[in-house]
């Protein structure tokens, strides 16, 4: 057994490829972190319908990658999914080669998945195992962070509470959801799209079906709380049932 782990572990190093943000976007419109010491052009989201009524903020990473930041609940948060290939010191982040790699048998894989295989072109961004979330070396930019379960569902409270939040954060349209897009109206600029989760087996899941965010929260050995909404109604979820070694999006908020 011991063995087959070690062959495993290998597998997964070595199936790890690093990952370049090419950009055709200018970074002089925001002020980059200062722990970022070579910056990249940043890549900016251009097929997310944002709500045109709010004005947005502008936050870029250690990638160069620029994103939409929205308050909501007093609160600012990012209005995107988290799509950072480094660490907060610049140390890449290992990527999965395919939706079929197995981490299952793996111990605390720090790996993730990118949904949008041309980076220039952001809709789903990228989902993440929970270990990287959690790293000491951040992925989150400087004064932000992973929001905590309490800071989820404050945020959701302000929005209606679970059973009517999933509307105003649910961004409008099909682009990103399915049809059954219920009652999304994206009012409070949140603009979640439908990009599943990946399970530590490979499979991917209910892609334009929900859409599944880490807290910086542990339940219990293996497994983290998660938020989720879906096309299929209009409430907000909590669950306890997610595995770290699972891939699912990343927000950040405000510090």
């Amino acid at each position: 057994m011991k063995f087959q782990l070690l062959l495993i572990s290998l597998f997964i190093l070595f199936s790890c490829k690093k990952e370049v943000v090419v950009s055709s976007v200018s970074s002089k419109t925001v002020s980059p972190p200062s722990n970022s010491t070579s910056l990249i052009d940043s890549v900016e989201s251009v097929n997310l319908k944002f709500n045109k009524v709010i004005k947005y903020g502008k936050l870029i990473d250690v990638s160069g990658n620029i994103y939409q930041t929205v308050v909501i609940g007093g609160r600012v948060w990012m209005a995107e999914n988290l799509r950072t290939v480094k660490f907060n010191n610049g140390d890449e982040i290992p990527s999965f080669i395919s939706e079929n790699t197995d981490v299952s048998l793996v111990d605390s894989p720090l790996c993730y998945w990118s949904l949008d295989p041309d980076s220039t072109k952001i809709n789903y961004a990228n989902l993440y195992t929970w270990y990287v979330i959690n790293d000491k070396r951040g992925i989150c930019p400087l004064g932000w962070a992973v929001p905590t379960l309490n800071e989820w569902m404050a945020m959701i409270d302000t929005l209606g509470g679970n059973i009517l939040g999933g509307k105003s954060i649910k961004e409008v349209g099909f682009n990103h959801w399915s049809t059954t897009n219920v009652d999304a109206t994206n009012s409070s600029g949140f603009t979640a799209v439908g990009s599943g989760y990946r399970t530590k087996n490979g499979e991917l899941y209910f892609q334009n079906e929900s859409a599944n965010w880490w807290t910086s929260n542990e339940y219990f050995n293996d497994f983290a709380w998660v938020i989720s909404v879906k096309s299929a109604n209009k409430s907000v979820e909590k669950s306890n049932l997610f595995s770290k070694k699972d891939a699912l999006s990343v927000r950040c908020i405000k510090k």
